[in-house]
């Protein structure tokens, strides 16, 4: 029936046992089906899990939840254009997030892309539409001169724009501008990247982000700058360095990470982790994290 096309369908069980709740089962489940081809991919999907569902040693971001998933998209190849690699219109991508006690809306997502593209050099284009809701529980401040945010639920609509050139070039970046509604306000960003391939043993990468956010008629504006060094010494030792700051905050946030293979089925992990304030032009460290994990394959 579907010739050379994939299809996939499926469900997915879980059940947790607490001895010391008063609940002491939970469920979980997701039922699910699949095709994705190169022309056409359509996905759908249903999650929910009870207020009593706990994995333990697992990790949920919500509980007691039903989520509703579909996505179409719809991405021929057109040889009558000389330079298109292949065309992507997607008519919808739609997450819905429901309580599952009172089946109220937690959040909700949808996606229309009228156009994207790749190139047959690699570069990409792609032009979104976005409209999402938000139900808030409780009162959250956006920044620290700005009234809180009240309850409520919350609709707003956005839209992108984005160009991506060919990462496997020694030199290559991205741009994004987007804007639109956001909570009681607005919200404009833009955004660009760069990556330079120095060798097979090191890449750099630059990242720089500005947000313009109207609320009660009044601005506040948010830069963010990061960067982050790719290393490899060999196969078997590399790792990396990342860094991020915002004018918000006045925060820096760094990461070096560390990954040792002595022998295979075996991994050294290092990372450190260090955060510092600068909101008096210094440099003053707050709090420093050192995290190790060693693997060891045993063969018998």
């Amino acid at each position: 029936m579907f010739r050379e096309r994939e299809f996939e369908a499926g469900l997915v069980m879980a059940q947790s046992y607490t001895s010391d709740a008063e609940a002491k089962t939970g469920l979980a489940h997701r039922l699910y089906f699949s095709y994705p081809n190169d022309l056409v991919e359509f996905l759908g999907s249903w999650t929910r899990r009870d207020d009593a569902f706990n994995p333990e040693v697992g990790f949920v971001r919500r509980t007691a939840h039903q989520r509703f998933f579909s996505e179409l998209a719809i991405s021929p190849r057109p040889r009558f254009l000389p330079f298109i690699q292949q065309v992507e219109i997607k008519p919808f991508e739609v997450s819905y997030y429901m309580d599952d006690n009172t089946r109220e809306l937690q959040s909700f997502f949808t996606e229309f892309v009228p156009l994207a593209f790749t190139t047959r050099s690699g570069e990409s284009f792609e032009l979104a539409l976005f409209r999402q809701a938000e139900q808030l529980e409780e009162p959250f401040e956006l920044f620290d001169d700005a009234e809180e945010i009240p309850p409520g639920t919350y609709w707003y609509s956005r839209w992108l724009v984005e160009l991506s050139s060919f990462s496997g070039r020694r030199l290559s970046g991205d741009l994004e501008v987007s804007g639109g509604e956001f909570y009681l306000g607005g919200r404009r960003t833009w955004s660009a990247s760069g990556r330079w391939k120095i060798s097979k043993h090191l890449t750099l990468r630059a990242d720089y982000e500005h947000n313009r956010v109207t609320l009660w008629d009044e601005a506040f504006l948010v830069d963010e700058v990061g960067g982050r060094a790719d290393f490899a010494f060999s196969p078997t030792l590399f790792g990396a360095v990342a860094g991020q700051w915002n004018n918000e905050d006045e925060e820096v946030i760094l990461n070096f990470r560390l990954n040792w293979i002595p022998r295979p089925g075996s991994d050294l992990f290092l990372v450190i982790n260090q955060q510092a304030d600068t909101w008096e032009s210094r440099w003053a460290p707050t709090r420093t994290t050192l995290l190790s994990k060693l693997v060891w394959r045993i063969a018998f």
